[in-house]
């Protein structure tokens, strides 16, 4: 696996995870757990941590992904690697649950963030679903307002722009978004 492939498929895990916990405000927000500098992401910070105490040598992102390379991810140990990286992501999952109390104020923290979009640069972005249709389809079909735009062509530095205007939203310790 090449490191860009290697690079690529941490990105969607963190960038998966980002948008699982993740309304939007007008001002950036502080990481709610206590994690590396510069990461967004208590999920991205969990996994990082995680993998690291595995012994793997990557790099956390501000927005939480997780970079490796071929230099630092033997080509021999790729397998491996994806392992420990998917046990970490579960073990995120389970700690970063959204229990079915949280769903409603879920939604009104995704749809903050839809109208964020809306106001920077995302006019056009599909209509989000009923509340109800989103508490019902959140375990099996989770809609987010980030998922209404077009990442997969979105450079670095405008995914970075974005989520700093329209940060996703971020579970509070008293269970309400942020």
């Amino acid at each position: 696996m090449s490191r860009e492939s290697i690079a690529s498929t941490a990105r969607v895990v963190a960038i998966t995870l980002l948008l699982l916990l993740t309304g939007c405000t007008q001002a950036p927000r502080v990481p709610l757990d206590t994690a590396p500098p510069g990461s967004i992401s208590p999920a991205g910070d969990f996994v990082y941590t995680c993998v690291t105490e595995r012994g793997w040598d990557v790099k956390l992102e501000w927005d939480g992904s997780i970079v490796a390379s071929s230099e630092s991810i033997p080509k021999e140990q790729i397998d491996l690697y994806s392992a420990d990286v998917a046990k970490c992501t579960a073990k995120a999952s389970e700690k970063f649950t959204v229990s079915a109390a949280q769903l409603p104020g879920l939604y009104d923290a995704e749809l903050k963030t839809l109208e964020c979009l809306k106001h920077n640069g995302f006019p056009n972005v599909a209509k989000p679903p009923s509340k109800q249709v989103f508490i019902d389809n959140y375990d099996s079909e989770p809609w987010m307002a980030y998922s209404a735009i077009d990442l997969s062509s979105m450079s670095d530095k405008a995914w970075k722009t974005l989520n700093l205007a329209c940060p996703q939203p971020l579970i509070s310790f008293d269970g309400s978004f942020e």
